[in-house]
């Protein structure tokens, strides 16, 4: 079987049946031009109750189509795809595929068109297309042996690439938001210092609220602008050093002119 056309993919989509049910996080949904669900999870570790796992799996995806009152009609033909390194039959075959049929008459389909399949990396017993025995050699050593698992390859070290720079991002802002809290806190202490030494009530009141504002406003205004310079000249790894060294940060507002 062949896809001629993704319709639609969402990586790391949860999905829940109920109210108080237990939510899946599916590795990977994906839906073609004829509406056929595809949801792929890769298993690295052994799990007892496989089965079951992918059975709740594909009732959480019903669930999560079919609108409430609609015809049962309307369920799609859905594949429960795992990717496992390990064997979880022991028979040594590369793929499990498992299907509802009649016990007394196995050629006579259930017709609920549900669909799973165990991909076994380290099987070897029984066919497969030169793609997917290409998929599984790289999934199960990393080995690139052409131009499809090449292109996985390349995804992948782009997603990763995106991964980094948005763990980058958010430990900037962190910190970010580290410096002005303690804006803001050396702004209150100013105010008090200045209100004391005024030596009036309304002098500590002004004093405090004066260098709360202006400990912020300087200190947000500031940072915010060195950091959109670093980020427009693609000096994401200065930012996110500059949050926490102050005299890089003292160099980068002298290089910058700020």
């Amino acid at each position: 079987m062949r896809i001629r056309q993704v319709t639609y993919i969402e990586p790391q989509r949860t999905v829940k049946s109920g109210f108080e049910a237990k939510g899946v996080r599916l590795d990977l949904y994906v839906e073609d031009e004829n509406g056929v669900i595809y949801n792929v999870e890769v298993q690295t570790t052994r799990h007892r109750s496989l089965p079951k796992r992918m059975r709740y799996y594909q009732s959480a995806i019903d669930m999560n189509v079919l609108s409430p009152g609609a015809d049962y009609a309307r369920l799609r033909k859905s594949f429960i795809i795992f990717i496992c390194n390990h064997d979880p039959y022991g028979r040594d075959r590369i793929v499990y595929r498992f299907e509802n049929r009649c016990i007394e008459e196995p050629e006579l389909p259930f017709g609920n068109e549900t669909v799973k399949v165990i991909v076994n990396t380290k099987g070897t017993a029984g066919a497969v297309n030169d793609e997917l025995q290409e998929v599984i050699r790289y999934l199960d050593s990393g080995t690139v042996s052409g131009d499809f698992s090449r292109e996985l390859e390349d995804a992948i070290n782009h997603v990763k690439s995106s991964e980094e720079r948005r763990h980058e991002y958010m430990i900037m802002m962190l910190r970010e938001q580290e410096l002005l809290e303690k804006g803001r806190e050396e702004g209150r202490v100013e105010g008090c210092k200045k209100g004391r030494e005024e030596g009036r009530v309304e002098g500590r009141v002004e004093g405090r609220e004066q260098g709360i504002v202006e400990g912020v406003q300087k200190g947000e205004a500031r940072l915010a602008v060195l950091f959109g310079h670093l980020l427009s000249l693609g000096r994401e790894q200065d930012a996110v050093r500059a949050v926490s060294d102050p005299e890089y940060r003292r160099q980068l507002y002298s290089e910058l002119n700020l």
